[in-house]
């Protein structure tokens, strides 16, 4: 059947670009935390409102870049997660695809024996006059063919569900990547301001 050409090549294309997801979550750089502040005084030696201001926004930032952080880290568990449901679920077309296949095979078997195409064996004989063959031959085919198709949409939902998975893993690194940015940029300068009178 042409069906099953096209879908053993979306299996052999869902394939390839499951082991690239795999490999792109291997090839997450790991992030390193922000330095802490130095353990010197801080230089600010009064609170002026200027100093408060600034300290302020400093401890904002920080805020925002913790978010940030725990935004991403939830983001790239979201698309490893993804990623590991989506090769699952082509795992599992792929298996209905080839059972249909099979099944597709055998009522093919039979109907060649039926019409005389295929010569019969010994263990053929007392099928071929059992008054539901052809029935049986039916069964197998439409059995087969959904099958196959069930196969075919598992295939395309882990497809896509690989594909989401890739897009949320990028989109949390780079959440961490700027939440990181963020917390960093308070280098000890404002950790002492509020015992300053």
């Amino acid at each position: 059947l042409p069906a099953c050409g096209t879908v053993k090549g979306a299996a052999s294309d869902v394939r390839s670009v499951g082991s690239t997801a795999v490999q792109m979550v291997r090839d997450i750089p790991d992030l390193e935390l922000p330095s802490l502040p130095q353990l010197d005084a801080s230089p600010f030696s009064e609170a002026t409102e200027e100093v408060r201001v600034y300290c302020d926004a400093i401890d904002e930032r920080w805020s925002m870049g913790k978010e940030l952080v725990s935004n991403g880290e939830k983001l790239v568990l979201e698309g490893q997660a993804r990623i590991e449901n989506g090769q699952l679920a082509v795992r599992d077309g792929e298996r209905r695809i080839e059972t249909g296949e099979l099944m597709l095979n055998e009522a093919r078997r039979e109907l060649g024996l039926k019409t005389g195409r295929d010569k019969p064996e010994t263990r053929d004989l007392a099928r071929l006059d059992d008054p539901s063959f052809n029935k049986a031959i039916r069964v197998k085919m439409e059995h087969g063919l959904r099958r196959m198709e069930a196969g075919g949409d598992k295939v395309k939902f882990g497809v896509s569900e690989i594909e989401t998975g890739r897009e949320r893993m990028a989109a949390g690194i780079q959440s961490l990547k700027s939440g990181h940015a963020l917390m960093s940029e308070d280098e000890g300068r404002c950790r002492d301001v509020r015992n300053l009178k």
